[in-house]
């Protein structure tokens, strides 16, 4: 019997730092990233997905993997994440509005 418990929050995990998102004017679109660190003396298993909460009017995330049941968009993370190691996720957004890009993220085991 396999008991699905659903995907588990690993954001207290991982301490998170975004940089800022830039028009690149070649594509129209606007580029970031995030990176996260594991703040923990375990290796965070996956598979990872970290999803980004409260996007800005009108914004997308053009390299979402998916997007959960509440429409949030995610990004599947390849590799799992080591003790004191990092990861950059690049995220690529339309913003038609050009409106500030904000959202929150959190970080998953398992698909949220």
């Amino acid at each position: 019997m396999t008991v699905n418990i659903g995907p588990i929050d690993l954001s207290a995990s991982v301490k998170m730092t975004q940089q800022g998102a830039t028009l690149n004017r070649a594509t129209g679109k606007y580029v970031g990233a995030m990176t996260l660190t594991n703040t923990t003396g375990s290796t965070l298993t996956g598979p990872l997905t970290l999803r980004l909460n409260g996007l800005s009017n009108g914004l997308v995330l053009d390299n979402a993997t998916g997007m959960d049941a509440a429409g949030a968009p995610y990004v599947a993370l390849a590799n799992p994440l080591a003790p004191g190691g990092t990861v950059t996720v690049n995220l690529t957004f339309s913003n038609p509005n050009r409106a500030l890009v904000t959202y929150s993220a959190q970080l998953f085991r398992g698909q949220p």
